[in-house]
């Protein structure tokens, strides 16, 4: 199977993190605490998983 490779500057990055982040049902902090406790949806665990890989790129926490 082949890896499709995604090249985002650290601009689009930081915008795609903002955008997830503010679209996520109550908030980023009820989000994240929810992610914690393995409480998410599996669509909510995908949004999941791409904020941290954003944040990991970022250097953030």
């Amino acid at each position: 199977m082949a890896v499709r490779h995604i090249h985002l500057t650290e601009e689009e990055a930081a915008r795609q993190l903002q955008d997830l982040e503010a679209s996520v049902e109550g908030g980023i902090e009820e989000f994240e605490a929810r992610a914690y406790t393995y409480s998410l949806s599996p669509k909510e665990a995908g949004v999941w998983d791409r904020i941290e890989t954003l944040r990991w790129l970022l250097g953030i926490e």
